[in-house]
């Protein structure tokens, strides 16, 4: 599964428009062709569960109800700001699924809906998603509405304690909400349709009364909550239980009539609703940036790829927060594409260190099933039990090699060829780099080519001296293993230490070909 993941993180952040493209021989990315092959790839995507199918279960999400829980849980243990946001983020989905939903306005219009508590830096701290009926109590929703019913439950890992504030838009803004966040001592400050605020709506000025940057303030007897209107392009209601009005801040807006940006008052209120209020939508806006959007038409697919990208970017939100405290300036911060590029190589190379095979105590295996030395004396290795001791002998790990070899033929013309003995067409290899790594007993290894000749002919031009001849790579590309035998014979070249021509061998035959 790790392995599963990083490589989504990986296609996330390179973004090739074709799964297949990331195996393909011209496209090939090394990192993830070798950590799985393409068939395997698929072959996870399609058999992913998180649970078993067998058995009766309950709700919707029971699927990927275990992955949900496990990150849900991480992320109410994050520390909750003192401003939090309250907003719908949409999963991209256009399968069948019972819960699927479509909201115009959304980037991504057709998915599941999740609704977010989100700090003002993109921090995602709850979320619970959308499912029809029974997303929420019935008692809740005909109390405060689906809204407020949401705002309820998300608000119950916030601490009680006359310091949060919870930013909402106008679907999730009621008075009802409001007082009901304010028996637990958490605050709430948003937009509010006009039809929520009961016969105050009636004594608010209309949109014809108020001028640019006017705005007009009322406030509850008991002083715990106010509502103001205010005027810019258009008109906006805002509701809240801890700023009004007071002290008033400017904005620059564009004026049509002066053709330049000018300055207007701004209640404090809207000030603030516009700093706190953009968390989810920065969330959305980062995780959209290297999203992994390979089709699927399973939603816990979907799902999973969802939800790992949402996790890197809580986790690089967290960095930096962890640089901002330690005083390291932005420029030496890793970015979010190297950050999850970072974390996407961790994943594919990740070992399971957790399944060991441990030998068991006990009398050794058998000899007929453990290789033994031939040159052993049997006698001298025979216990008083009658058994063999087995000679372990590891294996000497083989050094890299660090040497070019190129080989050289003489091409005369493509019309005339060569007049020469088999093989002699082919006869000189030059050493072009270090030849440090050689192994013991002066030979070095070489992997095998695979190289097309010209049948020689009866009549033809004299070999020219190595001086003159051409390189041969510069006709085709000589691969670096031969795997194809209808290719031609392959070579096997061998050399000494002092240098190619003295203990040459070649295993070369006459084969027709053209370069």
């Amino acid at each position: 599964m790790m392995h599963l993941a990083g490589v989504h993180v990986m296609m996330g952040v390179l973004g090739y428009p074709q799964t297949k493209m990331y195996w393909q021989r011209d496209t090939e990315v090394p990192i993830i062709s070798k950590c799985m092959s393409r068939d395997r790839f698929f072959e996870l995507r399609n058999f992913m569960h998180f649970v078993d199918n067998q058995g009766e279960h309950e709700g919707p999400l029971w699927k990927v109800k275990p992955f949900l829980d496990c990150v849900k849980q991480k992320c109410i243990s994050l520390p909750r700001s003192k401003h939090v946001s309250l907003d719908e983020q949409m999963v991209p989905f256009s399968g069948k699924c019972g819960f699927r939903q479509f909201v115009p306005s959304k980037p991504n219009p057709s998915g599941l809906k999740n609704f977010i508590l989100a700090a003002p830096d993109g921090l995602v701290l709850d979320f619970m998603f959308y499912t029809g009926a029974g997303t929420v109590s019935i008692e809740d929703q005909k109390e405060y509405g689906l809204g407020g019913a949401i705002v309820k439950v998300l608000t119950e890992s916030i601490p009680q304690d006359k310091t949060h504030c919870v930013y909402t838009d106008r679907f999730f803004t009621s008075v009802k909400s409001v007082d009901m966040l304010l028996q637990r001592n958490i605050y709430q400050t948003g937009t509010v349709m006009k039809n929520r605020v009961g016969s105050v709506s009636q004594k608010l000025k209309t949109d014809k009364e108020l001028k640019r940057g006017e705005w007009e303030e009322w406030v509850r007897e008991d002083e715990k909550m106010c509502i103001v209107k205010w005027k810019d392009n258009r008109s906006v209601l805002l509701l809240s239980s801890c700023v009004g009005s007071e002290p008033p801040t400017t904005c620059k807006r564009w004026s049509k009539e002066e053709k330049r940006k000018v300055v207007i008052p701004q209640p404090l209120i809207v000030k603030y609703y516009n700093e706190k209020m953009g968390g989810v939508d920065l969330c959305d806006r980062f995780m959209s940036y290297y999203r992994c959007y390979i089709r699927t038409n399973k939603w816990p697919v979907r799902m999973f790829n969802h939800f790992v990208d949402l996790i890197i970017v809580n986790c690089w939100i967290m960095y930096h927060r962890w640089c901002a405290g330690s005083g390291i300036i932005r420029q030496k911060r890793l970015s979010l594409m190297d950050y999850k590029m970072h974390v996407g190589k961790a994943l594919i190379n990740f070992k399971d260190i957790g399944y060991i095979n441990i030998r068991k105590r006990g009398r050794p295996p058998s000899a007929s099933t453990n290789p033994v030395d031939e040159d052993d004396d049997s006698e001298d290795d025979m216990d008083k039990q009658g058994t063999v001791k087995v000679r372990r002998v590891q294996s000497q790990p083989i050094p890299e090699l660090t040497v070019s070899w190129y080989l050289y033929a003489y091409i005369a013309s493509v019309e005339r060829q060569c007049d020469t003995e088999e093989g002699d067409i082919v006869k000189h290899v030059e050493r072009k780099r270090d030849t440090s790594n050689v192994l013991e007993g002066n030979t070095l290894l070489s992997p095998q080519l695979e190289v097309e000749f010209h049948n020689p002919q009866a009549t033809g031009p004299p070999i020219p001296d190595k001086d003159d001849w051409i390189p041969l790579t510069s006709y085709f590309k000589i691969p670096e293993i031969a795997t194809h035998n209808s290719w031609g014979r392959r070579i096997q070249k061998k050399t000494g230490a002092e240098g190619p021509e003295n203990g040459m061998e070649w295993d070369a035959e006459s084969t027709q070909a053209i370069l």
